[in-house]
């Protein structure tokens, strides 16, 4: 009797140690769908952004994106669970849009054609952003910038760039740029939080 007894307890002891394992691995595994996706396109080596459009939270993606190192197909799988998520591909650039809220992102503001030098990404960023239709639509939408944390340098920055850019969309300037410094990836962050509306946009790779 000791004996089943003992081993009845061996046994649950095990399922309970491995059912915490699962939970401890679910947790680390557990990430919002923009932090899950910029993990995605930073591993890619490809330059793009990520475009955030939500309200006070950003939801824990459901499941991981399936493994490949085609990153098309590493997205494909993303969007198939996420289907707030959507991406495109121009040239070697890929934006992958997170759109949790109805609200229309900045980046699709029109930009006429700009030809401009600049030696950091931060630099050529703020002079896209200093254009009079993002500071018209930033106006319009009530929109509170939020400071850039500004980061490392990487070996692309330093000297001067000079790069061209055609009519065209703040988003496709901003992949423009992230091509131009090599493979960065810039990210949007607008937000409706209560009365608070506010927009970020940095690098988070560079």
């Amino acid at each position: 009797m000791r004996t089943f007894l003992t081993l009845g307890f061996c046994t649950l002891s095990l399922i309970g140690a491995n059912n915490a394992v699962a939970q401890a691995t679910a947790k680390q595994t557990a990430k919002a769908v923009d932090i899950l996706a910029e993990d995605v396109l930073k591993t890619s080596k490809h330059p793009g952004g990520i475009e955030l459009i939500s309200g006070c939270d950003v939801p824990v993606a459901r499941a991981l994106p399936l493994e490949s190192e085609n990153l098309d197909i590493a997205l494909t799988s993303m969007a198939e669970r996420e289907r707030h998520l959507t991406w495109t591909k121009t040239g070697t650039a890929y934006t992958v849009t997170i759109q949790l809220m109805k609200d229309q992102g900045i980046t699709s503001v029109r930009l006429p054609a700009l030809q401009m030098s600049a030696n950091t990404l931060p630099e050529a960023t703020d002079k896209l952003l200093q254009a009079a239709a993002v500071r018209e639509r930033i106006v319009s939408m009530k929109l509170t910038e939020l400071t850039e944390n500004l980061g490392f340098t990487s070996i692309n920055e330093g000297q001067e760039h000079n790069i061209g850019l055609p009519a065209g969309t703040l988003r496709e300037d901003l992949n423009a740029l992230a091509t131009a410094f090599g493979t960065a990836i810039w990210k949007l962050d607008q937000r409706q939080c209560g009365n608070n509306r506010t927009v970020r946009i940095s690098w988070i790779a560079r």
